[in-house]
């Protein structure tokens, strides 16, 4: 005897059980993803308040150095625009320090190749972006006056001994270095503000 077709009932009730199955499937992935990316995000956050604190505290001291080059640099170049004119001034004795320290970015790197950054809520990722792209234009400011720094040494022991000429250029040496400075200062103490405002937003 043929077999009696199913009623439209219990096609339903199959058709409801496999929905309701694929439906519990999905929940489940969907709560394994949620956890995995919240715990790459979790990662993530800790990794990038190490890091930012610790190029903080470097950038602050930078800026210290910084500002204290800019103050011993202003001497020598009025020394040397004395010494044109024949003026006497005393050789100036303030130290030229020149800390090139460059910030870390690889809890950064880490953040974007994780995806991480994805998951992050959009202030604390914005924070966060921005305080890294200001460390790369840091970085790259610190590399061109380490480059020119060096430069410098060859206005020799004893600035007092040198020909008018050699005054001349090596007064435009220390003018580009205390532009250097002065902006690697400032670039520095804006550097620290961003620090602040992304650690403050991942706190939150």
């Amino acid at each position: 005897m043929p077999k009696p077709s199913k009623s439209l009932r219990e096609f339903a009730v199959e058709i409801g059980t496999i929905t309701i199955g694929i439906l519990i499937a999905l929940t489940l992935e969907a709560a394994v993803t949620s956890f995995h990316n919240r715990e790459i995000v979790d990662k993530s956050r800790e990794q990038l308040q190490t890091e930012l604190a610790a190029n903080r505290d470097h950038v602050r001291e930078v800026v210290q150095s910084a500002d204290i080059d800019v103050k011993s640099l202003r001497a020598y170049i009025a020394y040397g625009k004395d010494r044109l004119f024949h003026k006497t001034r005393p050789l100036p004795t303030d130290p030229l320090l020149g800390n090139f320290t460059t910030v870390s970015t690889s809890a950064w790197d880490s953040t974007v190749a994780t995806n991480a950054l994805v998951h992050m809520p959009f202030d604390q990722a914005n924070a966060v972006a921005k305080a890294y792209a200001a460390s790369r234009a840091f970085n790259s400011l610190e590399e061109r006056i380490e480059e020119h720094w060096f430069e410098l040494a060859s206005i020799g022991d004893d600035p007092g001994s040198l020909s008018d000429a050699d005054t001349r250029k090596a007064l435009g040496q220390l003018r580009v270095a205390y532009t250097y400075q002065t902006a690697v200062a400032q670039a520095g103490r804006d550097l620290v503000a961003k620090y602040d405002a992304a650690l403050t937003s991942l706190k939150n």
